[in-house]
């Protein structure tokens, strides 16, 4: 059985919004909700917070390699 999706996304305020299978996907929906918006591992550490990171919605990709390397994922 597959595990729950490990990439979560926050609102500005904090608020839990989404749960991501890809990092691409997370980036997408952090971009939606704006500056102050995160993306977390699992919960628990922060890897990427839109505006302070970079902007997601410039380059979906590049977002995506940054949570990962932020996550020691590669």
């Amino acid at each position: 059985m597959a595990g729950s999706p490990k990439w979560k996304v926050y609102t500005p305020e904090g608020k839990y919004e989404a749960a991501c299978k890809h990092a691409e996907t997370a980036a997408v929906v952090v971009s939606f909700l704006g500056r102050g918006a995160k993306v977390t591992l699992d919960h628990g550490r922060v890897v990427w917070r839109e505006g302070t990171d970079g902007i997601a919605f410039s380059s979906y990709d590049v977002a995506a390699e940054t949570m990962h390397r932020n996550a020691g994922l590669i």
